[in-house]
């Protein structure tokens, strides 16, 4: 009987390992630490640098200026996680992180922090012009605004954790590992990811997308 119980102990532990490795393989990783320079990140518009390992908008002049990662591969991307570390610089009123980015660089969803609201925001940027848009409103605000949770202060010139879920039409939003808020639209399908400032200098570091369609 205890022979019996090793064997199918063993057989357990070798099917739970197997099982947690192929789980590890299925979710690849793409990440950007700006060490040397943005990792095929291509600007829209805006004056975007690379300083000291971090991916800056230095101008602070447009609006809605972003810079995003669009290849083939992102054609596919559709369920995944984009986070990044995001900092809003001196003056910053809005900046954040863009998903399920388009080829033509106008069509894109952004999450971004508004400072002077201390609240975040979920739009849409469409075709047309570079601030062609349209809000994805709270449904008890009435607005764009989703005030911030868990005790979160959207602070000038401090690293904020921003992140997306995307799964399907469906959006989960977090500041710093608190969940803030969660959407729903169908637009955009599949896209790639990116950093955004509107009229704002801001500092990224640390992007990274992760899922089961993200080449590992």
């Amino acid at each position: 009987m205890n022979m019996n119980l090793k064997f199918y102990s063993y057989l357990f532990l070798a099917g739970l390992a197997i099982f947690l490795l192929s789980s590890a393989s299925w979710a690849g990783t793409k990440s950007w630490d700006f060490a040397k320079d943005a990792g095929g990140m291509k600007p829209s518009h805006g004056k975007w640098e690379v300083k000291g390992g971090v991916y800056q908008e230095v101008s602070g002049k447009d609006a809605a200026m972003h810079s995003s990662y669009i290849a083939d591969e992102t054609k596919t991307w559709d369920n995944y996680t984009v986070e990044a570390k995001v900092r809003p610089d001196a003056g910053a009123k809005w900046v954040g992180i863009v998903f399920r980015a388009q080829q033509d660089l106008h069509e894109y969803y952004v999450y971004y922090l508004n400072v002077p609201n201390n609240t975040s925001e979920f739009w849409m940027h469409k075709k047309g012009k570079w601030d062609s848009r349209a809000s994805i409103n709270n449904k008890t605000t009435g607005n764009s605004n989703n005030p911030a949770q868990g005790g979160i202060k959207v602070t000038v010139g401090k690293w904020h954790d921003m992140k997306v879920v995307c799964n399907g039409s469906k959006f989960s939003f977090y500041i710093n590992g608190k969940l803030q808020i969660e959407h729903e639209e169908k637009t955009y399908k599949t896209g790639g990811v990116g950093v955004w400032a509107w009229q704002a200098k801001a500092s990224f570091d640390n992007v990274k997308v992760t899922g089961g369609v993200v080449a590992a």
